[in-house]
């Protein structure tokens, strides 16, 4: 599998890594999805039928590095499905596993409502009646007071996931942990502050093997974002925003619906704001495997070309092992740092009358080779 380190344990009864029994593992993947739990799949060769088969809800983690020494926990949950299959190329186990336990109460329906209660309060209070842990919430979102809210009908994850839109974070499940973190806010849906991957394309150490990348779309640019609540004291509707791109001349269509107070009007623009900032640009990247790398992460891109160059935030990663060795897929979003900016500045050709004529003058931009 080239240069590359795996571990995986299932339920402390089966241990594979690629020092011991290498080709056990026929492939392993891990999807990692931006406000949603990860999922994690194994294709493990059964020839002889002799390793243990996993059941419903073991406890799986899996472990991936380019080396033992840089190798870090890339995933924890538990045993969703087992599939044997065989035939005249040999027998086969495939293993699926989920981050997030998904068969309790947390996609239960919630019948249940709060009046001037804090996000956190909010959050705390379902994530009991879902059966959960208490929740962890980044405290910029926790403290937002709601003068009234309703949970009808919703699970404990559709309703924290509405809630997050509303205010701008994002929520996860873990296991049984519900984790809300602020959209743009520079940590990881399991809370980790975020230290930026540097993914190079280079003749030197290059781990960027490949990029499809639109790092300015105008479509998403406004000039603020509005939202509307009811004063009470004036007995009137006012507006408030959130600036946005100085350089847009449209400002965004504030929403139909009024919010109950100013602090939820603020917090309504201020994540339809972040919203755009995530959409401003997007893309794709191939990059050799790293375990550093997670959904909600921060990458930060050299070598690819002018413009483009510059961080993003991972809105999802793919890490896929097998045979060919390890890489990592990604989807980005919220260019910052450059991207989508240009600023070398134009040559003009300075060409004598005489042989003005001769060539075309093109537009005397070095592209430095691409």
């Amino acid at each position: 599998m080239g240069a590359s380190y795996y571990a995986v344990s299932i339920a402390g009864q089966l241990r594979l890594s690629s020092e011991d029994d290498p080709a056990r593992v026929i492939s392993l993947t891990i999807n990692d999805p931006d406000e949603a739990a990860a999922t994690a799949s194994l294709r493990l060769d059964d020839k002889d039928g002799v390793i243990y088969l996993p059941q419903k809800n073991d406890p799986v983690s899996i472990t991936l590095g380019r080396s033992k020494g840089g190798a870090q926990e890339t995933f924890r949950g538990k045993v969703s499905n087992v599939t044997s299959s065989g035939g005249n190329g040999g027998r086969t186990l495939s293993v699926l596993a989920d981050a997030a336990d998904l068969t309790g109460k947390a996609k239960q329906p919630l019948q249940k409502s709060w009046q001037n209660k804090s996000v956190k309060d909010i959050l705390t209070d379902a994530a009991k009646e879902a059966g959960l842990q208490p929740p962890r919430i980044d405290e910029a979102i926790g403290k937002i007071i709601r003068v009234s809210e309703v949970a009808d009908g919703e699970s404990y994850l559709e309703f924290a996931k509405r809630i997050g839109r509303e205010v701008g974070g994002k929520s996860s499940l873990f296991d049984d942990l519900p984790v809300m973190i602020e959209s743009n806010g520079g940590k990881s849906a399991s809370g980790r502050s975020l230290v930026p991957v540097d993914v190079i394309w280079s003749d030197q150490s290059p781990n960027l093997t490949g990029w499809s990348i639109s790092p300015k779309q105008s479509r998403f640019a406004h000039s603020a974002f509005a939202a509307r609540y009811f004063d009470f004291e004036k007995g009137e509707v006012v507006e408030v925003e959130a600036e946005g791109k100085k350089e847009a001349k449209a400002k965004a269509r504030s929403s139909a619906s009024l919010k109950a107070t100013k602090e939820e009007a603020e917090a309504a623009a201020k994540s339809d704001k972040e919203g755009a900032e995530r959409a401003a640009g997007s893309g794709t990247i191939t990059c050799d495997g790293n375990s550093a790398i997670f959904a909600g992460g921060l990458i930060n891109l050299k070598g690819a070309r002018a413009g483009v160059d510059g961080q993003y935030r991972v809105k999802s990663c793919t890490h896929t092992l097998n045979d060919s060795g390890y890489l990592c897929s990604l989807q980005i979003e919220l260019p910052k740092g450059g991207a989508g900016k240009d600023d070398r500045k134009k040559q003009a050709a300075t060409r004598s009358r005489s042989d003005s004529s001769s060539e075309p003058s093109g537009y005397g931009v070095t592209f430095g080779g691409v």
